[in-house]
């Protein structure tokens, strides 16, 4: 949790002072955050704590440390109507944390742990490719 918080801090100064579009900041972030679940899927599935203990750090560490830069992004790109914009992410945000860890379990025990962080690392992609085609559109859009 120590490289998480890191990660949040280190990235919030950073974008502060030089990001102009945090969107490709997040789509790096997510997908980095995919390279970590696939990296859990192989040290579950050949019992290598090492390579476990690395996803793990990569998955949490910067994977999930996206989401301030994501809210900047969002009242940046909607001036005007910030509070709106925000309502219908934290929404989201929500919803993906109240069914995130009931459908992990569900596939943790019908099927493996491997399935299940392969599961989530294809899904970090799939969320990096449409983080990637939003902020293009976003930009597109200024």
């Amino acid at each position: 949790s120590s490289v998480a918080v890191a990660s949040r801090v280190g990235l919030g100064v950073v974008a502060n002072r030089f990001v102009t579009c945090p969107f490709a900041w997040v789509t790096g972030m997510v997908l980095s955050g995919a390279i970590g679940c696939g990296l859990l899927a192989v040290g579950t599935s050949l019992h290598q704590l090492a390579v476990f203990a690395l996803g793990a750090i990569v998955a949490i560490g910067v994977g999930w440390g996206w989401s301030g830069l994501f809210y900047l992004g969002v009242v940046g790109a909607s001036r005007g109507c910030e509070a709106k914009a925000t309502s219908v992410v934290q929404l989201g945000g929500g919803a993906g944390t109240a069914l995130g860890p009931l459908v992990f379990g569900a596939v943790a025990s019908s099927m493996s742990f491997t399935a299940v962080w392969l599961g989530a690392a294809c899904v970090g992609v799939v969320a990096a490719v449409a983080m990637s085609t939003g902020s293009y559109l976003v930009r597109r859009a200024r």
